[in-house]
């Protein structure tokens, strides 16, 4: 099998693009301290009738940051707010 790409610049010039496809995947919740975020699996004994892949945004910081793992937290508290 292959594995599609899509990549698109958005207007606003952020590069975002399709990663890691899962055909008959399954999707699992994954807890953190203290939020949630989703992962995909694959099992080759049990498989469902969905394909899933993540979605990357390409994103560039200024200096002097340096905690891109509390950032990533960060969006994904957020993302459980909403």
């Amino acid at each position: 099998m292959y594995e599609f790409k899509v990549r698109m610049k958005s207007k606003t010039g952020y590069t975002v693009r399709t990663f890691c496809n899962n055909p008959s995947g399954q999707v699992v919740l994954e807890k953190y301290e203290d939020f949630v975020t989703v992962n995909g699996h694959s099992n080759s004994i049990s498989s469902s009738v969905n394909t899933n892949f993540a979605i990357l945004c390409t994103t560039s910081f200024t200096e002097p940051f340096n905690d891109p793992v509390g950032y990533g937290s960060y969006i994904s508290r957020l993302s459980n707010i909403l």
